[in-house]
């Protein structure tokens, strides 16, 4: 599955960075349009507005204090992109994909991000989670926000591994002195569950 996965996002990655591309000139074109007043919506020092089909967002402070601005004004969003990303990632096993993607989230990147990004993130979470955001069934937490911030990653984890030296290129294992008739294999004891 995970492998099918992969190829499926080496396919369409080009072109969704195609279509980021279009887009973002659309977008940076019509900046100069006006908006309608009474769309702005607001939280705190944070608004956003509908504009040209895209949305204008404003946040403002502290890392924690953005990304409670950002997750009480794109609680929908963030949700939506969630569930986008489970779906392209696990076409007919959404659920099980995004759980993959969480994993290799803590494992891989959220160790990666500063301190403050992670106070945003944070933030983002909870200021989400409080506008009633979840994820089957559950609230919207950090390592939701983390996968969100890692999915172009994860996205070509395949290819980068690909390139990445390991660190024992060259090395010979050798057998020399070992014993091939016995293994290093933990073995259960007695009386435990295996």
């Amino acid at each position: 599955m995970i492998s099918t996965m992969l190829q499926s996002i080496r396919q369409s990655f080009l072109k969704h960075v195609l279509n980021v591309g279009i887009g973002f000139i659309v977008s940076t074109a019509s900046l100069g349009a006006s908006h309608d007043p009474n769309t702005v919506q607001k939280w705190h020092k944070g608004w956003k507005y509908p504009q040209a089909g895209w949305l204008v967002v404003h946040i403002e402070g502290e890392p924690y204090e953005r990304g409670l601005q950002h997750g009480h004004l794109l609680a929908s969003e963030i949700t939506t992109y969630m569930q986008t990303l489970a779906n392209y990632w696990g076409p007919g096993a959404a659920s099980q994909a995004w759980e993959y993607a969480r994993k290799l989230s803590n494992l891989l990147f959220l160790r990666g991000f500063t301190p403050e990004q992670l106070e945003e993130m944070k933030g983002i979470a909870e200021g989400a989670t409080a506008e009633g955001a979840t994820f089957e069934k559950r609230p919207i937490d950090l390592i939701d926000i983390v996968t969100l911030n890692a999915a172009n990653e994860i996205d070509t984890l395949d290819a980068a591994l690909s390139v990445t030296a390991t660190g024992i290129e060259g090395t010979k294992l050798s057998t020399k002195g070992s014993n091939r008739n016995a293994t290093s294999a933990f073995m259960p004891r007695k009386g435990r569950p295996t």
